[in-house]
């Protein structure tokens, strides 16, 4: 006998709980909200103004479009061998910034823009095992050609 589940119930995404607290929290959704769109514009900035100036291959995956089960708290991802950005949402339904550098070109334009949020929870400078340029050919060698570019 073949068994099936019955419930019509499927749980929202993490990001989208997130982007919905407003009335249940509205300090978290005010932080959560601030963290989202600080990751947007500080990629659109790296994207339009910084990578043209240093043009390498980057690997960018939008989770919001293509969930992964395997990853329920992922939001969005961007790499390159010098500069990694990955914006989750943990189980509190918390947005947080994931950022790491291995001789960015632009890591102080970054820092500076990173600033008013440094040691704030919600931003981790974290370092890749082995390191961020292993990390990014590991990626490269997993993920579909899709996800990757260089547009500039």
């Amino acid at each position: 006998m073949k068994r099936t589940t019955t419930s019509p119930y499927k749980p929202k995404p993490r990001w989208q709980t997130a982007l919905s607290l407003e009335h249940v929290d509205p300090e978290t959704h005010r932080s959560n909200k601030e963290t989202f769109d600080f990751y947007y514009k500080t990629l659109l900035t790296v994207k339009s103004e910084l990578m043209p100036l240093f043009p390498e291959l980057s690997y960018e995956r939008n989770y919001m479009e293509e969930p992964v089960q395997d990853i329920p708290g992922a939001v969005h991802h961007f790499m390159t061998k010098t500069f990694y950005w990955y914006l989750s949402c943990d189980e509190c339904q918390t947005f947080v910034i994931q950022y790491s550098f291995a001789n960015c070109p632009f890591e102080a334009d970054i820092r500076k823009l990173l600033s008013p949020f440094s040691g704030m929870p919600f931003t981790t400078q974290i370092r890749l095992q082995p390191d961020l340029i292993t990390a990014f050919k590991r990626t490269a060698r997993l993920e579909d050609s899709k996800y990757f570019s260089q547009a500039w």
